[in-house]
């Protein structure tokens, strides 16, 4: 499934980054207006022994994003709580798939 060098898959509808093998899993989400790019260079402090790791686009960030994330939300604020539930429906089929 992963390897010791990331892989770019698409899991469910969700561009993410696979690194590493094993029984546990370790998903880890940028902050907002953030992407899966940009925590990547954070993988080697964060491996673990038998464990793979995801690295997400959360909706509306990095691949994802048809426009800036902030300028969803200035425009209506309900756009938040909706990036807040659609990356949660994304974390849940994640771990569905691992």
């Amino acid at each position: 499934m992963a390897s010791t060098r990331p892989v770019k898959e698409v899991i469910g509808r969700t561009p993410v980054y696979l690194l590493g093998n094993g029984e546990k899993a370790l998903i880890y989400l940028h902050g907002f207006g953030g992407s899966k790019d940009a925590v990547l260079p954070f993988k080697d402090s964060l491996r673990f022994p038998d464990t793979v790791m995801v690295f997400p686009d959360a909706w509306g960030h990095g691949e994802r994003a048809k426009r800036n994330p902030l300028e969803l939300v200035q425009e209506n604020p309900i756009n938040f709580a909706r990036m807040v539930k659609e990356t949660g429906d994304d974390v849940k089929d994640i771990a569905s798939y691992l």
